[in-house]
């Protein structure tokens, strides 16, 4: 049994094919060829990860680096404080759901890790770079087909996107649920690239990222992936301005060198929506309401000025919503104050217990029982992956999950270059997860994160 064991771990044709299966697929999730378990549901990216896992599992020992060793060992206790909390909460059905997250967070991390120790740093990255870069050149690809095509490939949302009002009815693109989860992967993707590619200061990448982030927030109305494209817009300058790419070049490639920059960068700063504080490009002025449907008549252009009038400003407790209309309520909020008050619901619930959390998945649970403050619409989660780790996990495990990028960035090896770029992609990953409602769940957080990690700590 043992040598056989060795014969697949000295096999690296076949930990290459795995790989290469992990990357492929993990785009897909369960959405192809899934069998259901109950709770659980087999799948072929999850195969590719439990048989990398049960390969490398017996292989620790190669694993020698501190940081990497601190990683593994922070989440092998976040897994079990999981595990315990089921036992504890209310919600034990989405409690149970978000053990299954970070169980497969866990193992993600773990393979990333012992794989870019098996192949070593620069093997790694030259296998695994063109397969992301791959599987985000098709995601790009497929989205402006369905977008200017109105044609979905899973069949649903077949209604031509352009003529949908984005902002009422989120029109899905390829495998998501709603287009903040397709930017979502699209920037987190991109930033995959960008780490993988931090000591080789490749332009083109980040040059492609940038353009690819930016086109998709525009097009899909992302106002934090806009946002997130200017710090992206930044860590072009700082590559362009060190010395490999800078100043070995003359006067006229120089010139070129800040027309691109320039351009670029001013595009960014042009769709900010910080900078920029324009109006609503989709409104609901017209608003006819049955019993059964909402009907909403598009007009561009224009404000929702005579909707806001009917109710006061700022954010609507939970005990005065039955004074207002739900439609009217809705579109008189805004992503804004969406977001405001499902930051001040889950601090409120944060204080309840700072050290421990309220459990997993209790945000959403407390959702459902009404136990939230302010009115948030029917967003159940956090909307924002630190807060969504703070209020359900605690102080405890938010700060050692907050210490594992600190140390990888922060160390005394890294080169000024290197931990300015490092930084940046951190704050674009943290922009990043405040699209989706919840980013615990999303396998794209998983990759990015035992990526990050493998990577950084491996750099000089």
């Amino acid at each position: 049994m043992l040598n056989f064991y060795h014969k697949i771990l000295n096999n690296k044709r076949l930990i290459s094919f795995l790989l290469a299966g992990y990357i492929l697929t993990f785009l897909f999730g369960s959405a192809i060829f899934p069998l259901s378990l109950g709770y659980f549901t087999l799948y072929p990216n999850l195969i590719f990860i439990l048989l990398i896992f049960g390969i490398g599992i017996f292989n620790l020992k190669i694993i020698t680096n501190k940081v990497e060793k601190y990683s593994l060992i922070f989440f092998g206790v976040w897994l079990f404080y999981s595990l315990c909390s089921i036992f504890f909460v209310e919600g034990r059905a989405d409690a149970i759901i978000d053990f299954r997250s970070i169980l497969l967070f866990t193992l993600t991390v773990y393979n990333i890790i012992w794989l870019k120790n098996y192949f070593g740093i620069d093997e790694f990255v030259k296998k695994i770079n063109p397969l992301v870069f791959s599987v985000y050149l098709f995601l790009i690809v497929v989205g402006l087909v369905e977008y200017f095509s109105g044609f979905h490939f899973e069949g649903n949302y077949s209604q031509f996107i352009l003529e949908r009002p984005e902002q009422n009815i989120k029109a899905a693109f390829f495998l998501f649920d709603n287009v903040n989860n397709f930017t979502t992967y699209i920037i987190g993707i991109g930033l995959i690239l960008m780490t993988l590619n931090i000591k080789e200061n490749n332009l083109f990448i980040t040059c492609f990222v940038l353009v690819s982030s930016l086109l998709y927030s525009y097009l899909l109305d992302a106002k934090i992936g806009l946002i997130a494209c200017t710090i992206i817009g930044l860590v072009l300058i700082t590559k362009i301005l060190s010395k490999k790419y800078y100043f070995s070049f003359n006067a006229p490639n120089k010139s070129v060198f800040h027309i691109i920059l320039v351009g670029l960068f001013g595009v960014c700063i042009l769709f900010n929506p910080i900078i920029n504080n324009s109006k609503q490009r989709i409104s609901f002025e017209g608003v006819k309401v049955s019993t059964d449907t909402l009907v909403i008549e598009k007009t561009a252009f224009t404000s929702k000025k005579s909707i806001e009038d009917k109710i006061p400003e700022g954010l609507v407790l939970i005990k005065d919503t039955a004074n207002y209309y739900a439609h009217t309520l809705k579109f008189h909020y805004g992503s804004l104050n969406f977001r405001k008050a499902i930051f001040l619901n889950a601090w409120e619930l944060y204080k309840e217990k700072p050290i421990f959390g309220i459990g997993a998945v209790q945000f959403r649970y407390s959702k459902k029982i009404v136990k939230q403050k302010y009115y948030a619409g029917t967003i159940q989660n956090p909307h924002f992956w630190f807060m969504e780790i703070l209020v359900q996990y605690g102080a405890i495990i938010f700060c050692g999950y907050l210490l594992i990028f600190l140390i990888s960035v922060f160390k005394k090896r890294f080169s000024l270059f290197l931990r300015i770029n490092s930084i940046l992609v951190l704050i674009v990953f943290v922009f990043a997860s405040i699209m989706p409602s919840a980013f615990l769940i999303l396998d794209i957080n998983w990759l990015f994160t035992g990526v990050f990690i493998a990577v950084t700590n491996s750099l000089t």
